[in-house]
């Protein structure tokens, strides 16, 4: 959940897997937005020391480009 995370929530979960990549959403289904390494690394470069004062639901990609699992 992107209203609960906090900029520390955001780097462990990029440590535990190797996909470069968060993903929040509600309840499992709804996808909320994502955030990738690359987009921590600018963050980073640009907000130095209040990194971890952010906010993922701020700074996420809220509509990022999906695939239909249908297709």
């Amino acid at each position: 959940n992107p209203d609960s995370a906090n900029m520390e929530d955001v780097l462990t979960a990029l440590g535990s897997f190797a996909l470069g990549v968060v993903v929040f959403s509600r309840n499992g289904r709804h996808l909320e937005g994502i955030l990738t390494d690359g987009d921590i690394r600018r963050l980073v470069g640009t907000h130095k020391s209040a990194f971890f004062t952010l906010k993922p639901a701020s700074v996420m990609n809220p509509k990022p480009h999906t695939i239909d699992p249908t297709i």
